[in-house]
């Protein structure tokens, strides 16, 4: 028997600490291998079609005492639709949050269910902690699920407070981020620090761990920052909490955005992470570009800020279509209307923030 692990090569980390847990797995990039008799294959974050293609899973299920496992690493990333798809296929499910197990045991009581929480290696080097700074720290790859936006229209109502953004994106959403930093006008509070190797250098003079996503699993920054002793402010949406140690969660402060579907607890997954956001009060705009550029001042700015601007624009028309593939939150426009769910959602963030800094 060999235990394969099906990975995306694209995650970074992830798969690679289960090893404390599951031992001697090989972990493989392609389906063109040749699996034997009582192997047994983890997929995780595999999205390849070849691998969910029904003519490759039932050659997979003609192997002798061959057993699959499909890895929940969410309760609602669009990828668990392939799972439903092709159930019939897989020996059961492998989650690493408590409450996705839970909720795959009240939706599917007949599978093999099993939970891996993650896990994570860190330095051992103790942390410097500045006091006198107030310093939120982001980890974690820039995507439209982990709600940047939000966290940058936060930044807006705070002067005493830096955000520090660590990790990787595409060139064309980094721009959008720093655009949106200059329309709300938070470029001196909000630094990029790209992609960094050292988990030490990721977490080192934080005050706090800040993670708006709008789902997760059990995400490595918020162990990590736990191990380090560092607090973390985040959205509670899968119940992360039940995976973290009592003491923890005295130092952490919590929420949970308004608007998700009331249908939280019967779902597995959803289409797209659009919908989410839109659920949580993004709204897709058509902008006049002549206009855009007035607003953002870009005429008495750089031809570099200019190129950053043109990376948003989806056709060669007058107007450019914000939304469909990047979000602009409404609260940079003077005409939006009061109240939304777009600016509640953001005063959740700001209300948590302050809250953590008055606790600790």
């Amino acid at each position: 028997m060999v235990l394969y692990i099906l990975s995306n090569p694209k995650k970074i980390g992830g798969v690679f600490q289960w090893e404390q847990f599951i031992g001697e797995a090989l972990i493989i990039y392609s389906v063109n291998y040749e699996f034997k008799k009582n192997d047994i294959i983890y997929v995780n974050n595999y999205i390849e079609n070849d691998f969910f293609n029904i003519v490759f899973l039932e050659k997979l299920n003609q192997i002798e005492n061959i057993k699959i496992y499909f890895v929940f690493h969410s309760d609602l990333c669009p990828i668990n639709k392939l799972y439903i798809n092709f159930k019939k296929y897989f020996t059961g499910a492998i989650s690493t949050n408590l409450w996705v197990k839970h909720k795959i045991q009240n939706i599917y009581p007949e599978i093999e269910n099993i939970y891996i929480p993650n896990t994570t290696k860190i330095d051992s080097n103790k942390l410097f902690k500045n006091k006198l700074e107030k310093r939120i720290h982001y980890v974690g790859r820039l995507s439209p699920e982990k709600n940047i936006p939000m966290i940058l229209s936060a930044m807006s109502y705070f002067d005493d407070v830096k955000l520090y953004i660590y990790g990787e994106t595409n060139v064309k959403y980094f721009d959008f981020l720093k655009n949106l930093c200059l329309l709300l006008n938070v470029q001196n509070k909000v630094i990029f620090m790209g992609h960094n190797d050292s988990k030490y250098d990721l977490y080192n003079n934080a005050s706090c761990l800040i993670l708006p996503s709008v789902h997760e699993g059990l995400p490595y920054c918020i162990l990590e920052a736990n191990a380090y002793g560092i607090p973390a402010i985040y959205n509670n949406i899968s119940n992360i909490d039940l995976n973290l140690n009592e003491e923890s969660n005295d130092v952490n402060t919590k929420y949970v955005y308004e608007g998700y579907p009331s249908n939280l607890h019967e779902i597995l997954y959803i289409d797209n992470y659009s919908m989410l956001l839109k659920n949580i009060g993004y709204i897709e705009f058509v902008i006049d570009l002549k206009w855009m550029l007035t607003l953002n001042k870009i005429t008495h700015k750089s031809s570099q800020n200019l190129i950053t601007l043109n990376s948003l624009i989806c056709n060669n028309s007058d107007k450019i279509t914000v939304g469909k593939k990047y979000t602009v939150p409404p609260i940079i426009f003077q005409n939006y209307n009061k109240p939304n769910l777009y600016e509640k959602n953001v005063e959740i963030i700001v209300k948590s923030i302050n809250d953590f800094f008055k606790k600790n």
